[in-house]
Protein backbone atom coordinates (compact mmCIF):
# COMPACT_ATOMS: atom_id res chain seq x y z
CA UNK A 1 0.00 0.00 0.00
CA UNK A 2 1.20 3.31 -0.74
CA UNK A 3 0.75 6.18 0.97
CA UNK A 4 -1.68 7.78 -0.84
CA UNK A 5 -3.90 4.55 -0.73
CA UNK A 6 -3.62 5.18 3.02
CA UNK A 7 -4.94 8.57 2.93
CA UNK A 8 -7.58 7.85 0.50
CA UNK A 9 -8.85 5.20 3.26
CA UNK A 10 -8.70 7.62 5.86
CA UNK A 11 -10.65 10.10 3.98
CA UNK A 12 -13.31 7.54 2.83
CA UNK A 13 -13.45 6.01 6.25
CA UNK A 14 -14.08 9.83 7.84
CA UNK A 15 -17.02 10.13 4.95
CA UNK A 16 -18.10 7.13 6.17
CA UNK A 17 -18.01 8.45 9.88
CA UNK A 18 -19.25 11.65 9.02
CA UNK A 19 -22.50 10.15 6.63
CA UNK A 20 -23.30 7.63 10.09
CA UNK A 21 -23.19 10.66 12.26
CA UNK A 22 -25.44 12.47 9.51
CA UNK A 23 -28.09 9.54 9.22
CA UNK A 24 -28.61 9.08 13.21
CA UNK A 25 -28.76 12.66 13.84
CA UNK A 26 -31.78 12.41 10.83
CA UNK A 27 -33.03 9.01 12.52
CA UNK A 28 -33.35 11.11 15.61
CA UNK A 29 -34.94 14.47 13.83
CA UNK A 30 -37.42 11.90 11.92
CA UNK A 31 -38.55 10.61 15.34
CA UNK A 32 -38.75 13.71 16.92
CA UNK A 33 -40.80 15.22 14.68
CA UNK A 34 -43.27 12.10 14.43
CA UNK A 35 -43.19 12.43 18.19
CA UNK A 36 -44.38 16.13 17.42
CA UNK A 37 -46.56 15.27 14.82
CA UNK A 38 -49.18 12.68 16.76
CA UNK A 39 -48.80 15.29 19.85
CA UNK A 40 -50.00 17.65 17.54
CA UNK A 41 -52.77 15.69 16.22
CA UNK A 42 -54.11 14.50 19.66
CA UNK A 43 -53.52 18.55 20.37
CA UNK A 44 -55.61 19.29 17.29
CA UNK A 45 -58.22 15.99 18.12
CA UNK A 46 -58.62 17.51 21.75
CA UNK A 47 -59.41 20.94 20.70
CA UNK A 48 -61.86 20.01 17.81
CA UNK A 49 -63.73 17.79 20.55
CA UNK A 50 -63.85 21.00 22.69
CA UNK A 51 -65.24 22.80 20.08
CA UNK A 52 -67.56 20.48 18.92
CA UNK A 53 -69.04 20.50 23.03
CA UNK A 54 -68.70 24.53 23.25
CA UNK A 55 -71.08 24.62 19.99
CA UNK A 56 -73.40 21.65 21.83
CA UNK A 57 -73.90 23.89 24.47
CA UNK A 58 -74.40 27.15 22.86
CA UNK A 59 -77.08 25.67 20.70
CA UNK A 60 -78.40 24.47 23.93
CA UNK A 61 -78.05 27.70 25.28
CA UNK A 62 -79.87 29.62 22.30
CA UNK A 63 -82.79 27.06 22.74
CA UNK A 64 -83.21 28.12 26.56
CA UNK A 65 -82.73 31.74 25.76
CA UNK A 66 -85.68 31.13 22.83
CA UNK A 67 -87.70 29.49 25.49
CA UNK A 68 -87.06 32.15 27.92
CA UNK A 69 -87.84 34.70 25.39
CA UNK A 70 -91.43 33.05 24.91
CA UNK A 71 -92.13 33.10 28.41
CA UNK A 72 -91.65 36.73 29.03
CA UNK A 73 -93.71 37.54 25.99
CA UNK A 74 -96.69 35.21 27.27
CA UNK A 75 -95.86 37.52 30.83
CA UNK A 76 -95.69 40.86 29.38
CA UNK A 77 -99.27 39.85 27.36
CA UNK A 78 -100.39 38.67 30.68
CA UNK A 79 -99.54 41.53 32.50
CA UNK A 80 -101.44 44.08 30.05
CA UNK A 81 -103.86 41.73 29.96
CA UNK A 82 -104.57 42.52 33.80
CA UNK A 83 -103.85 46.25 33.74
CA UNK A 84 -105.85 46.46 31.06
CA UNK A 85 -108.69 44.92 33.75
CA UNK A 86 -107.86 46.77 36.55
CA UNK A 87 -107.71 50.21 34.58
CA UNK A 88 -111.16 49.52 32.82
CA UNK A 89 -112.19 47.92 36.65
CA UNK A 90 -111.27 51.82 37.82
CA UNK A 91 -113.28 53.91 34.39
CA UNK A 92 -115.77 51.92 35.30
CA UNK A 93 -115.97 52.52 39.17
CA UNK A 94 -115.47 56.45 38.38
Amino acid sequence: MTNSNGSRLDRIEAIVEANTRAIEANTRAIADSRQRQELFEQRFTELTNMFVESLAVIRQMQTDIREMQAEVRGLQTENQRILRYLFGEQENEN
